[in-house]
């Protein structure tokens, strides 16, 4: 069960950069996305919360670490990793994505002056090798430098909640840390994505006639139809079976069997897309998954 709980998280997480680009071809903004995705995500762990009523913290400490939390590792990551499909497609932005782990290292080599041992020390570098090579040379044509760096970033927000999981989820029950960091993520994003979506805006008001209509906000019913997919069946749902499964696998072989997520996201985005790497990109690909799972 434990296995499945995994797969199924993985699978569910590698739908968002294919599911995304699909909203996008609807004319919604990537940061309307985002905050949709976010906000649909946080009224599910409400609910959930509201049903189980488990505790919320009670330090102001930890509160207010979970808000920062919620700032930089939910509206970062929504943010930034829909920016990266948007300029490079779901396949670059998912293995970027995976970045994360080279930014846990750093920051255990920087700030705590942690020595890694070799086995990490291998992981890191041949992650990072994979990283370079697919930016460099992964592309049929040149990838954007915009779809690097909000890869990259999206990767560095993701790192947060691999430190989250070790500084809340032992005195915090998963789904209130979420009911809090994820309202916080809307919140956030909220003022950006009218920014962003202002012509769609002006556009609706002056009641412009374009393909496809728009019936809320700048967005049909399939891209409002996609950000609740992306709400619930890709981030509440995976969310909730990842913490299932880790009560039930060892941490280290969890992270092997959620290595299917970039290869879920780059299959659909070849399939659905028609978004290929080089022969050069596939072998930097997986020298990112293979760094990951030897991590």
């Amino acid at each position: 069960m434990g296995f499945l709980y995994l797969i199924s998280a993985a699978g569910l997480w590698g739908l968002i950069g294919p599911v995304s680009k699909m909203v996008f071809t609807q004319g919604t903004s990537p940061l309307q996305t985002a905050f949709w995705r976010s906000t649909v995500a946080a009224i599910a762990f409400f609910i959930h919360w509201r049903i189980k009523r488990f505790p919320f913290p009670t330090s102001p400490r930890e509160v207010w670490s979970i808000i920062l939390f919620g700032v930089f590792g939910v509206a970062l990551l929504e943010g930034s990793y829909v920016y990266a499909v948007h300029f490079g497609g779901a396949a670059l932005a998912s293995v970027l994505l995976y970045s994360a782990p080279i930014w846990v290292n750093l920051s255990s080599i920087v700030l705590y002056k942690e020595t890694l041992p070799t086995r990490r020390l291998v992981s890191l570098t041949t992650t990072m090798i994979g990283i370079l090579g697919l930016c460099l040379w992964g592309a049929n044509s040149t990838y954007s430098p915009e779809a690097i760096v909000w890869g990259l970033l999206s990767g560095l927000s993701y790192a947060a909640f691999y430190v989250a999981g070790k500084i809340f989820f032992h005195k915090t029950h998963p789904v209130a840390v979420y009911a809090i960091a994820f309202p916080v993520g809307s919140l956030t994003l909220l003022p950006f994505m009218f920014l962003e979506t202002r012509p769609h805006l002006t556009a609706l008001f002056q009641n412009a006639t374009s393909a496809p209509e728009p019936i809320f906000l700048g967005m049909t019913s399939i891209s409002i139809l996609g950000c609740l997919f992306l709400g619930i069946v890709s981030t509440y749902l995976p969310y909730m079976l990842h913490a299932a499964g880790l009560k039930l696998f060892h941490s280290g072989r969890a992270a092997i069997i959620t290595m299917v997520e970039p290869l879920v996201s780059v299959s659909l985005a070849a399939i659905f897309w028609g978004e290929h790497f080089s022969p050069a990109g596939y072998f930097f690909a997986a020298l990112v998954v293979a760094g990951v799972a030897i991590s």
